[in-house]
């Protein structure tokens, strides 16, 4: 992206816009997928929380009976 900076002028003027536009955002979305892919390989992996069968229930209770009520009210 520096060098995009630093001879963008000359490239344009060579290549034309469409060109330092599409090399402009081709290095953006390439950089974009670096990052992720390297944050991804960094990131602790996550740990599984097994619930019993009776927060299940509660879960399923609450989340029912605040959506459905809300939502048949109206």
């Amino acid at each position: 992206m520096i060098g995009l900076y630093f001879f963008g002028y000359n490239i344009g003027r060579i290549f034309g816009p469409e060109y330092l536009l599409r090399l402009f955002l081709a290095g953006a979305m390439s950089g974009s997928v670096f990052y992720l892919v390297h944050h991804a390989f960094l990131a602790k992996p996550l740990m599984l929380i097994v619930p019993d069968k009776q927060d299940i229930y509660t879960l399923l209770k609450q989340m029912l009976s605040s959506s459905f009520l809300s939502a048949t009210s109206i």
